[in-house]
């Protein structure tokens, strides 16, 4: 009898409004629907739809996520930089989406203080720790787009700035390829603001006219060293754990023995501290 009912023209728009709903949200099955419309409209096979309502339901499951056949509306992330520590050194772009993001996911670096910033019930914190980032990073993928899917404001919380060794390049391009346009804002980085807080000048005439950033976290235990120049400043993030790796490197380097040396852990936080030395001291 369903087969053989013909139905009004009220239900057959409205069928059709809901197929174009579907369509709207899975675009790469456009020729099915097709013969959908086809066939509500000249033969009014209405398990046809059904068959495909079920196949639709089915991809929705194994492809991304059955609840977005129902969510019309799709979340985005923003990826900010949350400075070296301090609260106060926040940007206020950075400050605003804070504010107003469903849900934060912050590093494991990001200080107490700025995580008190944020409620409880907002805040996800990746558990990344030497020999685990890899596998924390592919968390941190899958809580981001689960819940941009479910159509919330995102917030992807980095110390530091997002693009000076902090994995912010590769996370864009992450969800760029899933078809995820991402939001950027800079962050005050430790490399410019440790140095101000220590009271050394990354430049000053006449001394240094040059500044270079240099990881101290070794990828495939390799560390590159560049070449000594009297008037460049070098500046090494992430370098504690290989901090006597990379003195022996740069004295090989022939980096002199009484060059002056700042060693700046949590910058701008209470548990800063600032020790001054030379290379061959320390």
């Amino acid at each position: 009898k369903l087969i053989k009912l013909k139905l009004p023209f009220w239900k057959n728009v409205l069928i059709v409004i809901i197929v174009i709903i579907i369509i709207n949200i899975y675009k790469y099955i456009y020729i099915i629907y097709i013969y959908v419309y086809i066939r509500i409209f000249y033969i009014n096979k209405l398990f046809i739809l059904i068959l495909i309502l079920i196949i639709q339901l089915s991809l929705a499951f194994n492809i991304k996520n059955i609840n977005n056949l129902f969510n019309f509306k799709k979340g985005n992330i923003a990826l900010i930089g949350a400075g070296p520590g301090d609260p106060n050194l926040l940007t206020i772009a950075a400050y605003k989406k804070i504010k107003r993001a469903d849900i934060i996911i912050a590093d494991k670096l990001i200080s107490s203080e700025i995580l008190k910033l944020i409620p409880k019930n907002k805040l996800k914190i990746a558990n990344k720790f030497h020999g685990n980032a890899n596998i924390a990073q592919e968390e941190i993928y899958k809580w981001s787009i689960n819940a941009i899917n479910n159509g919330k404001n995102v917030v992807r919380l980095k110390i530091g700035d997002p693009y000076i060794f902090g994995r912010g390049g590769e996370e864009m391009l992450k969800f760029k390829s899933l078809g995820i346009k991402t939001e950027v804002i800079p962050g005050i980085t430790s490399a410019i603001a440790g140095p101000i807080l220590a009271n050394i000048p990354l430049t000053h005439r006449g001394i240094a006219n040059q500044v270079i950033f240099c990881s101290g976290s070794s990828y495939n235990d390799e560390l590159n060293i560049p070449e000594y120049n009297k008037y460049r400043t070098y500046i090494y993030l992430m370098a504690m754990c290989n901090l006597e790796k990379i003195v022996f490197k740069l004295i090989d380097n022939k980096f002199p023995n009484n060059i002056p040396v700042c060693i700046i852990e949590n910058v701008s936080t209470p548990l800063e501290r600032i020790i001054y030395s030379k290379l061959k001291n320390l």
